[in-house]
């Protein structure tokens, strides 16, 4: 099964390439395997952050009770839900 692979171009200062090269030799690595890993996690280290809800004790206790225990619908869910269901969006 063949992979398809696709090419980065870029233009850094020598001083960074220098360093990136120093950081891949010392992890027994060549200098694009470094870049493409040491990427990678941090693309999915972005990811995660962006996509993860972290909430504290305290907002996880309420978001918990909220499940638990909700609110009764007020007039105005009650008319809008009765609104919705009269014009046919509820019939299968």
């Amino acid at each position: 099964m063949a992979t398809s692979q696709a090419r980065i171009d870029l233009r850094i200062k020598a001083d960074l390439k220098d360093l990136f090269t120093k950081a891949a030799q010392l992890t027994g690595t060549n200098l694009s395997s470094f870049i493409v890993a040491s990427t990678m996690e941090k693309a999915k280290q972005v990811i995660k952050d962006q996509e993860t809800l972290q909430l504290s004790n305290k907002d996880r206790d309420i978001f918990l009770n909220a499940l638990e225990n909700p609110s009764k619908p007020n007039s105005r869910l009650q008319k809008a839900a009765k609104d919705y269901d009269q014009r046919g969006f509820l019939r299968s």
